[in-house]
Order: structure tokens, then sequence, then C-alpha cells
């Protein structure tokens, strides 16, 4: 994969100079120090790994001239790199000269168990610790003979070009080479101390070289053995190889879906997430709509409760005002009742005085008629005076006539008055005389002869008198005395009847003017009674209008509370209404929040046990690419070998 072929490469690992620096990847670094003969291939066998070497460089220490020196010859120090499957040519191309590079394959228990029973000569098995974890791989270093000084040739040089890798185990080579490697290194030590001679050279020489030979022959039997083990490893390697191209083009598509439905499942996973903040804010925006409508309620319930403390005082205040109307609309019924008693009395009055009116209209009219009649007998009175007055200038002119005709009676009455005085006098002192003395009867004879005297004396008179005198003032006395008679009797019947007329009249009008003043009184204390009933009445109705205007207000105060408290009643509806509604949404959508969460997680653990798999398919890929390199190059040693075999066989 892509991210296996940007890996760094493997790093070297110095052991001669025990410098150790570790694969990124955390595979196993092992550093391997290898001591041999510069023509002979390096047995290198470990329980843990099988070491393939592709190329190997011979050290400028085994070179023929440094073989032939005299000097003691230092032990040779092999480094070899471990590069990763992924380097290729660049890995073995940057390995220098004095450096084998080497690729590791996996172990394989089956074959360790029946090949690898015990560990190669001249393997040293110490453990470098790696400093940075604690479990860290083991570090083997692999040890090998130190190069005998003698001349080497171009054939044993290029025979021993290719690496050459023992898998079966050899116990007395381990042995014997212990021992010569136990026995050397104080020898090595004395050598560097004293200068050996040239014959224990040459014997060690010739040592060397039969041993050389022997190892050679074991070596030719041991790889006729091991070509026919490669052979059938190779096959086995083929059909690996096969069974891991076929399990890597299973796994490239299994990685392909797996990287399928992981972008479905990032695609899924984001609009999920979109969709669960875009819930969130609905959340918060329903909270703050919650809030918003708790804090409105609160101030409902607040203004309910100050509804409810004013429709209180309301109440008590219409009660006491009902209170204060019932006794007024009692009082005012027993107003209402006096008023209609005084009002039936007043109709009454009213009637009676309308009857009284219609009768003084009438009385009135009969006094007009009287006073027209009165007035017309005052017209005939009148012209009756001026008619009398006529007849009384007549009588007057008539009577200066008879004035006139009297003076000369009178003139002839003074001389008759003399004659009467002595009469007079006669009879005074008749009178006196009868007066003085009335008890002596014989005075009476001088005195009737006096009376006897006058009697004559007047008739003598009166005959004296012209008969046509008396015959006038008898006919005109009795003229007039006829007349006036006439006149004052009918003016006196007329007068009579029209005073008697008058009287009744008069009497009438008196008793109809105390009528009439009874019934002025009379309709003036209805008047007075009136007026005060209008103003009883119209303080009545005053009260009655300020208890309507007060009425008319509690019941436009009451109906204002009621719809108040209509519009308060329908607001907290509305609003326990809208909180429910809320409450519903609220409780849909944290269902639906518990929903998106439990599908969130359900996809969260879906993505989990998907990333899961996809790091155990990578790892598995990884594995299988690292197996199939490692077995590529197995295949690729194990054909180069079988080639030099080849090549060394015939």
């Amino acid at each position: 994969m892509a991210g296996e072929a940007e890996m760094p490469q493997c790093p070297q690992l110095h052991v001669g100079d025990q410098k150790l620096s570790e694969d990124p990847r955390g595979h196993d670094a092992r550093c391997i120090e290898v001591y041999g003969l510069p023509h002979q291939a390096p047995y290198i066998t470990n329980t843990n790994t099988e070491i393939y070497a592709e190329d190997r460089a011979i050290p400028s220490e085994m070179t023929p001239e440094a073989s032939r020196k005299d000097e003691p010859i230092p032990q040779a120090t092999y480094t070899y790199q471990l590069p990763l499957p992924s380097q290729g040519k660049q890995g073995a191309e940057a390995v220098s000269s004095d450096e084998v590079q080497f690729d590791f394959a996996p172990l394989q228990h089956d074959r360790l168990d029946t090949q690898y029973l015990e560990r190669p000569i001249g393997v040293d098995h110490r453990v470098v610790p790696s400093p940075e974890s604690t479990p860290t791989p083991k570090v083997h270093r692999i040890i090998g003979a130190r190069p005998v000084g003698h001349s080497a040739t171009g054939s044993d040089v290029s025979s021993t070009d290719e690496t050459r890798v023992s898998k079966s185990p050899r116990t007395r080579r381990r042995s014997r080479t212990v021992s010569n490697r136990r026995d050397r290194r104080p020898h090595d030590d004395e050598t560097a101390l004293t200068q050996p001679s040239d014959e224990d050279m040459h014997f060690f020489l010739m040592y060397r070289a039969r041993e050389k030979q022997n190892t050679f022959e074991r070596l030719v039997e041991h790889l006729k053995h091991e070509n026919q083990d490669l052979r059938e490893l190779n096959e086995q390697t083929e059909t690996k190889l096969r069974r891991t191209i076929n399990e890597r083009d299973e796994c490239a598509e299994y990685s392909e879906l797996l990287t399928q439905s992981l972008v479905a499942f990032k695609e899924k996973y984001c609009k999920l997430k979109r969709w669960a903040l875009e819930t969130n804010k609905d959340c918060e925006m329903l909270q703050q709509n919650a809030s918003e409508f708790q804090r409105t309620l609160a101030g409902l319930t607040k203004d309910r409760d100050n509804l409810l403390t004013q429709l209180h005082e309301v109440r008590c205040s219409s009660d006491s005002a009902s209170v204060h109307m019932e006794n007024l609309r009692n009082g005012v019924g027993a107003a209402q009742a006096m008023a209609e008693n005084s009002i039936a009395t007043i109709k009454q009055l009213t009637a009676f005085a309308t009857a009284q009116d219609d009768h003084l209209m009438s009385e009135k009219q009969r006094c007009r008629k009287l006073e027209a009649h009165i007035l017309y007998l005052d017209q005939e009175k009148s012209k009756q005076n001026v008619r009398l007055q006529c007849q009384q200038l007549a009588t007057n002119q008539t009577l200066q006539d008879i004035s006139k005709q009297l003076g000369e009676l009178q003139s002839e009455r003074v001389e008759e008055d003399s004659a009467t005085k002595c009469i007079m006098e006669c009879l005074y002192r008749i009178g006196s005389v009868i007066d003085n003395n009335l008890l002596v009867k014989s005075d009476l004879v001088p005195l009737r002869k006096d009376c006897t005297s006058v009697s004559s004396s007047l008739t003598q008179l009166e005959q004296s008198l012209s008969e046509k005198v008396q015959s006038a003032i008898a006919s005109l006395r009795h003229d007039l005395q006829h007349d006036i008679s006439t006149q004052v009797s009918r003016l006196l019947s007329e007068v009579q009847s029209g005073n008697i007329e008058l009287a009744e009249a008069k009497a009438e009008v008196a008793r109809l003017e105390g009528k009439t003043g009874q019934a002025q009184q009379i309709i003036e204390l209805l008047r007075e009674a009136k007026h005060e009933a209008q103003k009883h009445e119209a303080e009545l109705h005053n009260t009655n209008k300020g208890l309507r205007n007060n009425r008319e207000a509690a019941i436009v105060q009451s109906e204002e509370l009621r719809t108040s408290l209509r519009t308060v009643t329908t607001k907290w509806q509305t609003a326990c209404s809208e909180l429910e509604k809320c409450k519903q949404d609220k409780n849909e959508t944290h269902a639906e929040v518990i929903d998106l969460t439990i599908r969130l997680n359900e996809a969260m653990a879906e993505h989990n046990c998907l990333r899961a798999e996809l790091i155990a398919g990578e790892s598995i890929l990884s594995e299988l690419q690292q197996q199939n390199e490692e077995q590529n190059i197995e295949a690729r040693i194990s054909t180069r070998l079988i080639r030099t075999l080849l090549t060394t066989s015939s």
C-alpha cells in the first residue's frame, strides 16, 4: 500500500562499534557479527528467523595480500543491513563493499521444530536492549572463525560469491568452533603480546587448510541435500505465492469495499453529524422558546394573580355595591310606592281640580252671562234713567209752572200765613193751655171756640181759593201721581226682579268666589304637593340616574374585567396550548435526538467495527504483502542458490 511504500529504509546496524538504530515500524532489529574465512560462506542459523543473504561483499581484510602477512590478523567484523522489502534495488545498491545485506523471512515454527534443533557454530546470542521499548526483540551476534593468512585463489573467491545458508544443525562443528574460539582467544592475546614463529604460523595455516577442506566436503554433501530441499521449498513457495497473490487480490477487493464502505459511512456520518448539529440548534431554539414561554407564562400567571386579586376586590366592591344597590332599590321602591301613591292622589286631586275648574268655568260662564245681563239691565236702567230724566224735565217744567203758580199761591199764602200765624198762635195757646190746664174742663170752652174760629177761618180760606187752581193742582197731582205710580210700579217691579236676580247672582258669585277661593287654596296646596312631589321625584330621578350611571360604570368595569379576563384566559390557554405543543415538539425532538444518538452510537460502533476491520484488513494486507515479498525474496534467493549449486555442480 501507499503507506507502506513511503516508509523509510531500515537503518544500518553496526555491531562492531556497538551502535544500534531501530526500524521505525517496530520490526526486529538484529546486530550480527560474522567471523569467518574469506573464501567460506558464513554458516548462519537462527532459532527465531531464517536469514537469506542476497549479496555478499568480501571485506578488504580477506584479500590474499593481507593473508600473506606475518603480522597477527585481527578479527574481521561484518556489518549487515536489514532493509525493508520495499527498498528493492536501491537498498542493495546502497550497501558498501564491506557490508553484507540480508532479508529476514517470517518465522516458520514447523520447520524450526524439525530442522533447527541446535544453534549453529559461531553464533553468540547476546541481547542488545532497545533504548525506547522494553519488550524489544533480541539482537543476535554471529561470530565466525578468524581468517587465516593464506593465499586465496580466484576460484575460491568466485565459488563463495553468494552466501550459502545451512538449515540443518551441526553439533560437532559448534562444539569444535566454540572450543577453538575459546582456545583461540587467549592465544590471540598471547600472539598480540608475543610474535609467533614461522613454523607456528605454517602449522596453523596447514591446520586451517585441512579444516577448510573438511568443511568444504561437508558443505558439498550438505548442499546436495539442501538443493533437494530447496526444490521442494520452491514448489511450496510457488504454491504459497499463488495463494498469497489470490489472497492479496481478495484483500485488495476487500480493502476497496472497505474504503467504499468507509467513504459511504463517512458521508453518512457527516450527514448525521450535520443533522445532529441542526437538531442541537433546533433543540437550543426550542429550549430558548420554552424558556421564553415559561417567562411569558410566569408573567401571565402574575397578571392572572393580579387580575384575580382585582376581580376579588371588584367582587367585594360589587357585593358592597350590590348591597348598597339593594338598599337603594328598596328605598327607590318605597319612594316609587310613595310617589305612585302621591301620583295617584295627585291624579285624583288633579281630576277633582279639573272637575272644579270645569265647574268654575261653567260658573264663570254663568257669571259672565249674569254680568252681560246686568250690563243689559244697566243699559236698560240708563235708558230708563234717560227717559225718566226726560220725564223729570217735563215734570220739572210742569213743576216750575206749578211753582209759579205756587208762588202766586204763596203770596196768597203769605197773606194767609198771617192768618195761619194767628191760627197757630191760637193753636199754640190752645196747646199751651192744654198742656198747662188740661185738668180744668172749663178752660176747654175758649179753646173750643178758638178752634172753631180757626176752622172757620180755614174753611173760609179754602173757600176763598179759586176753584181753577185747585182743579189744576188736582189734575196735575192726579197725573203726576198716576205717572209716578205707574213708573214707580214698573221700575219697582223691574228693579225688584233685577235686584232679586242681582242678589241671586251676587250670592251665587259670592258662593262661587268662596268655592274658587277654596279651589284656589286646594290648587295651591296641590301645586305645592305636586312641586314637592316633583322635587322628590327629581331627587329620586337623580339618585336613579346616579345609580344607573354607577351601575353602568360597574357593568362597564365588570365587562372590561371580563373581557380582560377572557383575553388573559385565551392568552393563557394559547400559551398552555403552545407550551403543550412545545413540550410535544420537545419530546418528539428529544425522542428524535435519542433515536439519533442511538443511531449515532450504532453508526459509531459500526464505524469503529469497520475501522477495526479496516485496520485488521490493512494489517492482514500488510502482513500478506510482507509475506508475499518475503516469499518472493526467498524464492529469488532459492533460485539463485539453485543456480549457484547448478553452476558449481556443473
